[in-house]
């Protein structure tokens, strides 16, 4: 698996031209329902409240999305949000 940091706008991009991209929003559950996030993003935290502790089913619930979307692991493309790119990078990684 590759990580790597993109741009609003090549994130954007990638979702819209590339079919099996999954946009998926790592942020907290109060971010995602109070600040606002795209329309096709799917939230699965990283850390969340109220323990703000790593989600332990984050991999998990990742494979969960996948699957339901009729994808595999390699075919799958996942872009990682969140408000600074920290979360996203560090959730990438696992």
């Amino acid at each position: 698996m590759k990580v790597r940091g993109l741009s609003c706008l090549d994130a954007h991009e990638l979702v819209l031209s590339k079919p099996g991209t999954l946009l998926i929003d790592v942020r907290s559950s109060m971010e995602f329902l109070f600040v606002g996030h795209p329309s096709n993003a799917t939230h699965i935290a990283w850390i969340d409240e109220p323990s703000w502790m790593e989600n332990e089913d984050f991999t998990q619930d990742i494979t969960r999305l996948i699957e339901g979307n009729k994808l595999t692991k390699h075919s799958a493309t996942l872009v990682l949000i969140c408000r600074s790119g920290n979360r996203s990078n560090v959730a990438g990684k696992h």
